[in-house]
């Protein structure tokens, strides 16, 4: 063993030590789901716009675009589940303004 590897392992073993005596800081973890919504290549403006609406009425945020389509943030991963429910539905029905639909599956908050 080399004189580094004695200085190194020397410091872990007191970096361990001094860990393991200082309470363990409290931690904090926070659910987040990212979605990549590609956007049909019949009519990529329409679609683009319809899934912008979606995301927002989701609470999502859109990241920007890639090159096939949007790539979104949710803090809760079941917003970004309903809203890809919602954004293939759009897209199948070809809606020009989801806002009002009658088919957007909403989430319950209890």
């Amino acid at each position: 063993m080399s004189v580094d590897d004695k200085i190194f392992l020397k410091a872990l073993k007191r970096w361990c030590r001094e860990a393991e005596k200082s309470p363990e800081p409290e931690r904090q973890s926070q659910e987040m789901a990212v979605a990549l919504f590609e956007i049909s290549d019949s009519s990529p403006g329409r679609h683009e716009k319809v899934c912008r609406k979606i995301v927002r009425k989701f609470g999502g945020v859109v990241i920007g675009p890639t090159e096939r389509g949007l790539l979104c943030r949710f803090d809760k991963p079941i917003d970004a589940c309903l809203a890809a429910l919602n954004v293939k539905k759009g897209a199948a029905l070809e809606v020009v303004d989801p806002t009002d639909a009658y088919w957007l599956y909403c989430r319950t908050t209890s």
